[in-house]
Parts: C-alpha cells; sequence; structure tokens
C-alpha cells in the first residue's frame, strides 16, 4: 500500500516491476478544507489557493496513468469514509472483494466516526497559523 503522493512519484517506476493487472487502486481524497485546515495546523503552511491545485494535481496524474494502463480503480473522500463508514466499507469490500467493518476501521481510527475530522476551532488555529506565516513571509 502507497499512500500519496508517494504513489503519484513513483508509480511508473513500480509499473516497471508490478503486473499492474494484479492490482486494485483505492483513491482516497481529501475534502479541499479539511486538508488545507490539516496542512496547516501541521505547520505546512500553505494558501487555500495552493492546496486545492496541488491536491487536483496529485489526483489527476495518478487517476491519468491508471486509466492509460486499464487499472481498475475507486476513488473516495476520507470524510466520506468518516461520515458514511458502512457504505463507504461495503463500496469497498465489494471492489476489493475483501470483509472489513466498522470494527476493522475502528481498531485503526482512533478519533469518532460520523463527523469530520476537523472543526471550526480547527479552522479559526489554522487561519491564525496561515496568516501569522503568511505575513512573517513577507517581511
Amino acid at each position: 500500500m502507497w499512500k500519496d503522493p508517494r504513489l503519484t512519484w513513483t508509480i511508473r517506476v513500480w509499473a516497471e516491476l508490478l503486473n499492474l493487472e494484479e492490482i486494485a487502486f483505492v483513491i482516497l481524497t481529501r475534502d479541499e478544507e479539511q486538508a488545507w485546515i490539516s496542512s496547516n495546523l501541521r505547520r505546512h503552511i500553505q494558501s487555500r489557493n495552493f492546496t486545492e491545485k496541488y491536491n487536483f494535481g496529485i489526483t489527476s496524474s495518478l487517476k491519468t496513468f491508471l486509466i492509460a494502463n486499464s487499472c481498475k480503480y475507486v476513488e473516495y473522500q476520507f470524510e466520506h469514509l468518516l461520515l458514511h463508514p458502512e457504505k463507504t466499507i461495503a463500496e469497498l469490500n465489494a471492489f476489493l472483494d475483501i470483509e472489513l467493518t466498522v470494527d476493522d476501521l475502528k481498531s485503526v481510527y482512533k478519533y469518532p466516526l460520523y463527523k469530520k475530522s476537523r472543526n471550526w476551532k480547527d479552522k479559526l488555529k489554522a487561519t491564525a497559523i496561515y496568516l501569522k506565516n503568511f505575513g512573517e513571509r513577507y517581511h
């Protein structure tokens, strides 16, 4: 299993070494606002515009490769998994021919399900971090 953006950066090398017909790909994106909040809270200072363009570029590059190589894939937003875990897991099970449960998700995800991972307080903190660091970059 590779996590973006590493997979996008290395897939063309791996394609020479692996049989892509035997691999199923799950593209797990993020809600743009949630991604922006998380990045800035981790002190990866980014504008909303940069976050959106970067994430779109990474996902587009990977999907272009997968389509060109007739690879099977599904795409979900991480937030969809959090908000609708039963439905998302059922779809993943059907796609991957596996039998995961919500309990499996709970065993590896320590935060509450059925709500987004970042709330309005996180957004305010991320905004403050961004504004503080944005200002310092130009002085």
